[in-house]
């Protein structure tokens, strides 16, 4: 995997609860928008925000929840401790302290879930 890829994945995981809730608050007034037959840039607590963004965003949110389901309980516990509890320089040592697990165990879940989740998103080849 691209390390690029690998970084960017990791930011949106990292922002996966604040994505989550900006989704839901945008998808209410993209409907709103869509009633009206309006295809302008939606403004959001002094963003602008594009259909596309919005669209990505579920797609995103989508691909996480899918891909989670069909994880195992490892798998599960270091998106739980690294992404939705963690912070961008939570090293694999502490999540592998909070898990149980063995820390090359950490890496190569993580690495193995931010896989799938980037073929699932189409980045990789």
């Amino acid at each position: 995997m691209d390390p690029e890829v690998r970084v960017h994945i990791r930011y949106l995981l990292w922002h996966y609860k604040k994505i989550q809730k900006n989704f839901e608050e945008l998808y209410n007034v993209l409907v709103e928008k869509e009633k009206n037959n309006s295809t302008d840039l939606i403004n959001y607590k002094g963003m602008s925000w594009s259909a596309n963004q919005i669209v990505f965003h579920k797609n995103f949110l989508q691909v996480v929840t899918e891909t989670l389901a069909v994880s195992s309980p490892d798998t599960q516990a270091i998106f739980q401790a690294k992404y939705q509890e963690g912070f961008p320089g939570k090293g694999n040592d502490i999540v592998a302290y909070e898990t149980y697990l063995s820390e090359s165990t950490v890496k190569r879940r993580d690495n193995e879930f931010l896989k799938k989740v980037g073929n699932r998103l189409g980045w990789l080849v």
